[in-house]
C-alpha cells in the first residue's frame, strides 16, 4: 500500500471518530414560566404557613413547660418562658383533657414552689379552667394539697365555682376524703357548704357514699352541712350512706337528725329499706335501741 493510500485511511478514520455533540432542550420560556408558576404561593398563604410553624413551635414548648411544672424544674420553667412558652395556654395531657396549663399541672402535683412561680413572676391566671371547667384550685383540693389551696385561695381563686358538672374545689375535697383541705375552705376560705351540682349532689352527700367519717362529722358539726338535703332524685346523705354500705356513716347520721323514713322520690326507697336490702340489720337495730 502507499503512503497516500494509508493517509487516506487513517483520515477516513478520524472522520469516523467525530464527537457528537449534545442536544441542548429548546424551550420557549414558556414551559420554564409555568414549572416556577406551580412552586409560587402568595403572600397570604406564606404569612399563614409562617404563622402556623411558630404556634406548632410554641405549643411544644407549652408542653414541655406542663412537664417542668410537674417535676418541679423551676430553671427550666424559667428558661422555657424566657424561649416563648405561653404560661395561660394549656395543651393537651395523657388523660385528654384540653386546656391543661404548667400551673394546673404544678397544682395536681402538689408543686408549691413552681406554683409561686407561675403565680407571682410569670402572670399564671389562677382561674383559668380547663375544657372540662377544672381550675388549678379544684386540682389542688381535690389532690389534698393544703398549703396550694390556701396559696390560690389568698391569690384570688373562686372558691365556690364550679367545674363543667357545677362540682366545686370542696366537693373535689370531700369526696376524697381530705380533711384539712374542707376545714380550711369551710373555716376560711368561705366554701359554701350546702352548694350542689347539676346533679343537686353535696359535699356532705360524696363523703357519706366513701364512707369518710371525718369529713362527715367535720361537715356536719362544724360547717353546718345539712343532713337531710336531697339531690335531684330525692336522695339524702344517708340514702348514699346506706346504699354503700358504709355503716359508722349510716350511724353518726342517723343519730344526727337525718330521716331515716325518707322515701327517695327517684327509687321509691328509704335509707332504712337500704339498710336491710344491703344486708346491715344490725345497723339498723342499733339504731333503734339508740333511740329507745
Amino acid at each position: 500500500m502507499s503512503s497516500e493510500e494509508e493517509a487516506g485511511r487513517h483520515g477516513g478514520a478520524k472522520k469516523k471518530k467525530k464527537k457528537k455533540k449534545k442536544k441542548k432542550k429548546k424551550t420557549n420560556g414558556i414551559g420554564q414560566a409555568n414549572e416556577e408558576a406551580r412552586f409560587a404561593i402568595s403572600p397570604e398563604l406564606e404569612r399563614q404557613l409562617v404563622h402556623t410553624i411558630k404556634e406548632d413551635m410554641k405549643t411544644k414548648l407549652e408542653m414541655h413547660l406542663v412537664g417542668a411544672a410537674i417535676t418541679g424544674d423551676i430553671k427550666k420553667v424559667e428558661a422555657l418562658v424566657a424561649a416563648g412558652a405561653r404560661v395561660n395556654v394549656g395543651v393537651v395531657n395523657m388523660d385528654v383533657l384540653t386546656g391543661f396549663t404548667a400551673l394546673m399541672a404544678a397544682a395536681m402535683e402538689g408543686q408549691i414552689d413552681i406554683v409561686r412561680l407561675l403565680v407571682e413572676k410569670l402572670g399564671a391566671n389562677v382561674n383559668q379552667a380547663s375544657q372540662d371547667g377544672t381550675t388549678p384550685f379544684m386540682h389542688a383540693a381535690q389532690e389534698g394539697h393544703v398549703d396550694i389551696v390556701r396559696f390560690l385561695g389568698e391569690k384570688g381563686a373562686n372558691v365556690n365555682e364550679g367545674g363543667g358538672d357545677g362540682s366545686t374545689a370542696l366537693m373535689a375535697a370531700a369526696q376524697r376524703g381530705h380533711v384539712e383541705v374542707v376545714r380550711l375552705l369551710g373555716e376560711n376560705l368561705g366554701a359554701k357548704v350546702n352548694q350542689a351540682d347539676q346533679d343537686g349532689l353535696t359535699a356532705l352527700m360524696l363523703a357519706a357514699q366513701r364512707g369518710h367519717l371525718n369529713v362527715i362529722k367535720l361537715l356536719v358539726r362544724r360547717l353546718g352541712a345539712s343532713v337531710d338535703q336531697l339531690n335531684n332524685r330525692g336522695a339524702s346523705a344517708l340514702h348514699f350512706a346506706s346504699a354503700n354500705k358504709q355503716t359508722e356513716a349510716v350511724k353518726y347520721l342517723a343519730r344526727h337528725g337525718a330521716d331515716l323514713n325518707r322515701v327517695a322520690s327517684a327509687s321509691g326507697q328509704s335509707p332504712a329499706w337500704l339498710i336491710l336490702v344491703c344486708g346491715l340489720l344490725f345497723v339498723l337495730l342499733f339504731l333503734l335501741s339508740s333511740f329507745l
